[in-house]
């Protein structure tokens, strides 16, 4: 993976929001697909869906297992990203912090926040890029 210095990115195509927006997308999908390989290595867990919601919020519907349910939603405004969200089962987030019936009863597992620590980088590389083009079209410098 080559990465961009100040000069490439100046010298690139014209700041478009659309192609950020694409470029984060295919990212975050590398995100997921790395925390479904995680999801799936756990011994113990969900092997199908099963628990049913009684009261509450989700009332009657059950709880999906964790692979394969972890999504990702982007969050625009005119067209221009604003946020990158991760949708995942409430106990994903037990998972992560190690938490089991209200208390820290589990060793905590960093299923998903490993995944996406290793995968930052490259997330800052796409928005540092985008935004370098986005700087050199609003201060007017002249291309070289």
């Amino acid at each position: 993976m080559k990465r961009l210095t100040m000069k490439e990115s100046v010298r690139g195509a014209d700041f478009e929001p659309e192609r950020l927006v694409h470029e984060v997308d295919a990212w975050s999908r590398t995100v997921l697909q790395a925390a479904d390989q995680a999801a799936s290595a756990f011994q113990k867990g969900k092997r199908t869906a099963r628990h049913t919601y009684r009261t509450g919020r989700w009332r009657g519907t059950t709880e999906p297992r964790l692979k394969g349910n972890t999504k990702v939603r982007l969050i625009t405004d005119g067209g221009e990203l604003q946020r990158v969200q991760f949708l995942m089962p409430v106990h994903g987030i037990f998972r992560e912090y190690g938490v089991g019936r209200g208390r820290l009863i589990r060793t905590p597992s960093d299923w998903f926040s490993r995944q996406l620590a290793a995968r930052q980088e490259r997330l800052a590389d796409l928005i540092a890029a985008s935004h370098a083009d986005k700087a050199v079209n609003v201060v007017g410098m002249k291309r070289q």
